[in-house]
């Protein structure tokens, strides 16, 4: 039985809400393998090799942006545009836009080239969202766009940002100062901060010889890092691409190799960057983190910094709503979820608490509580 287009357009609109995306097929089906929901398995994988435009083009199927509006294909024609998309159906074997996304998946094409920084910049971006947040000059139009919409939904969305950068900030001086770290890892580092104040700065204010590898899965992010860090001290201070959901991956970076004495404690940086990793995307997050922290040795220190809905559930609710339909699928977890991170490692005082609580300088009754937003903590390997 045929199904109308009105009937069509309203099926993928259903779905596109239950997934929290849009109601763009290519979208659709790159959301949905994100949340675990499609099979590998069913089209057998065979070698693809895309061109650099292929590429282009699906990515922003990826992230339901048409290629009109995206920013590379600004010479091209509407005639060039319905070329290069035939091509890219005919290259991955595909009748639809759908398909090819599916089929992707499928030959392991879901991950960006190493020269893809500038197509990150075809839709907003997690980081520069928040460099929008933070009031850094690091964004565009269209994450200036999503930020205004986070702030909707979370009217304190600002604060509890530069809540949480302090954490960061506090957890590194900490630990530098009181538990002798040398070495630090920040995973989801992001991009600098908008203050100059960054965690090679904070751990060399108390050691001058800290070193810091930053890691970070935009490959935006990693281009302005490299550039940022020409001035560091050659040996002590490196950004590497890399992804959380590949602890190996990280582990094995030459720039961690080279950067890091994998045998001597390191501080362990997981703000803001396992609620990006939701259970049913790669495997369990919790199992992620605990196969980087099993690779530490004693005198390790872990700092997690993640979003929760124990305070505001509702504002937060309509936040993770506002970044699924960026294409940035999140999980808020509860306080007993966080504390999991830790286990088997020795909690810091005060505990997982409140991020503000972390800083000596902020009172409590001085914040507005819908600013609360995220659970934090810190703990020294045994």
């Amino acid at each position: 039985m045929g199904v109308s287009s009105a009937a069509f357009r309203s099926l993928l609109s259903r779905a596109a809400d239950s997934l929290g995306c849009r109601s763009h097929a290519g979208h659709l089906v790159h959301t949905a393998h994100l949340h675990g929901l499609l099979p590998l398995q069913g089209i057998p994988p065979s070698p693809v090799s895309l061109d650099p435009d292929e590429w282009r083009a699906l990515r922003a199927h990826s992230r339901g942006v048409p290629l009109s509006r995206t920013l590379w294909p600004q010479s091209m024609s509407g005639r060039r545009l319905s070329d290069l998309n035939q091509r890219l159906l005919g290259t991955l074997r595909a009748r639809t836009v759908a398909q090819a996304v599916h089929r992707a998946w499928t030959n392991g094409l879901h991950r960006l080239p190493a020269d893809a920084a500038r197509e990150e910049l075809d839709g907003p971006g997690l980081a520069r969202i928040f460099d929008a947040l933070l009031g850094g000059r690091e964004h565009s139009r269209l994450d200036r766009q999503a930020a205004r919409a986070l702030l909707n939904a979370a009217p304190f969305m600002e604060t509890a940002a530069l809540i949480d950068r302090a954490f960061t900030e506090e957890a590194v001086r900490h630990l530098a100062q009181h538990h002798g770290i040398r070495q630090f890892m920040d995973i989801g580092c992001g991009l600098s901060a908008p203050s100059g104040t960054n965690v090679h700065d904070i751990a060399r204010a108390v050691c001058p010889d800290a070193r810091v590898v930053y890691v970070d899965n935009s490959y935006h992010v990693v281009a302005t890092g490299r550039a940022l860090l020409r001035c560091a001290p050659p040996g002590k201070t490196a950004i590497c691409h890399a992804d959380l959901s590949d602890p190996g991956g990280i582990l094995t970076a030459a720039e961690v190799i080279g950067t890091l004495d994998l045998r001597s404690p390191i501080g362990l940086l997981l703000n803001g960057v396992l609620e990006f990793l939701p259970d049913t995307a790669h495997g369990p997050a919790h199992g992620l983190a605990e196969a980087l922290k099993s690779a530490l040795p004693s005198g390790s220190a872990l700092a997690v910094r993640h979003i929760t809905s124990d305070f505001q559930p509702v504002a937060l609710s309509s936040a993770l709503r506002v970044l699924a339909r960026a294409g940035i699928p999140a999980q808020w977890r509860s306080r007993g979820e966080v504390e999991d991170f830790f286990r088997g490692w020795n909690l810091l005082a005060p505990g997982v608490v409140p991020a503000h609580r972390w800083q000596p300088h902020v009172i409590a009754a001085e914040l507005p509580g819908a600013a609360v937003m995220s659970w934090a903590g810190i703990a020294i390997k045994p």
